[in-house]
């Protein structure tokens, strides 16, 4: 199809339809939509529905075009898109020459930004060095961000966590009413397995309490329930169990059977992989049945 007959096509479209359509489509896609059509492209410029939310698919269309992408989030272009942004995700773009630190200079007003399963460039410890050079030298402070998802599924101890998380929150601070410094809290998706706010009580974390003590015959039937109070191992806080969905707050070293259905825990990847094809398999059942109804619809009509 000609470019011509593209752009006669999208010029009957209603604006709030390409705002719809914007809003679904990975930066680089947004922009091909913008230069496909003129009048397609001032409308979306004045949009601040889609410049609210930017998501890279690295595996599409490659790291030149995102940069290209990037590039044209200038504040000397007149259309003011980096003020836009609020949320940026870049979940799987595994490349050592894309930080997701830089999105946080790039986009002043970014809350919420996610990089998961970055398995392989995902360094707590280089990333904790500059952010603290961001902070000695000031050129990063104040920022807005509240949500920050970085987990992957070979994350095992990550000893830089808690300095990583603190040097986060410091470069959120912002000046009170009183003159000093109120910090932001920035929400991360993992935790320690031992984490104190997840404990219920003491050693017997996993287990249900009656009548305010623990039931010993719990105790006696799953005695791999303890959970160990000094585990240091890194678990998601969106973690659930593959067969009945069941949040999973240890890992799955101290805590070998899910707390709700007492199916053996797999793997973080293993557990995730089969979750999700269980997932896909329920709607594909769903859909089933509406093509069978259609079906006999279509032989019931040869009789009316």
């Amino acid at each position: 199809m000609a470019v011509s007959q593209q752009s006669a096509i999208l010029l009957q479209l209603p604006i709030e339809l390409l705002e719809s359509i914007g809003s679904e489509l990975d930066i680089c896609s947004l922009w091909n939509l913008l230069d496909s059509c003129t009048h397609c492209r001032y409308s979306l410029l004045a949009s601040t529905r889609i410049w609210k939310r930017l998501v890279f698919f690295l595996d599409i269309h490659g790291l030149h075009a995102v940069y290209a992408a990037l590039r044209r989030f200038r504040d000397d272009n007149g259309h003011g898109l980096r003020q836009l942004v609020e949320e940026v995700v870049m979940d799987g773009t595994d490349d050592s020459m894309i930080s997701p630190l830089v999105m946080l200079v790039k986009f002043p007003r970014l809350r919420i930004l996610s990089a998961k399963h970055r398995r392989f460039n995902t360094n707590l410890q280089a990333d904790t060095k500059l952010l603290r050079d961001f902070l000695i030298r000031n050129r990063l402070k104040g920022i807005t961000l509240e949500r920050y998802s970085f987990y992957h599924h070979y994350m095992d101890t990550e000893p830089h966590l808690e300095e990583f998380h603190s040097m986060l929150e410091s470069l959120c601070q912002t000046p009170g009413c009183h003159g000093d410094d109120e910090r932001r809290q920035v929400q991360l998706d993992i935790k320690r397995c031992a984490d104190p706010s997840t404990a219920q009580s003491g050693r017997f974390q996993d287990l249900e309490l009656r009548h305010g003590y623990v039931d010993m015959e719990q105790v006696f039937h799953y005695p791999d329930t303890i959970i160990d109070d000094k585990c240091r191992r890194v678990v998601s806080k969106d973690a659930k169990c593959w067969v009945c969905d069941a949040a999973l707050n240890y890992c799955w070293h101290c805590q070998p059977h899910c707390p709700q259905c007492r199916s053996k825990r797999l793997s973080p990847l293993a557990n995730d992989t089969k979750r999700k094809q269980k997932l896909q398999l329920g709607k594909r059942r769903q859909l089933l049945p509406d093509a069978m109804d259609q079906e006999l619809q279509e032989q019931f009509r040869l009789f009316e």
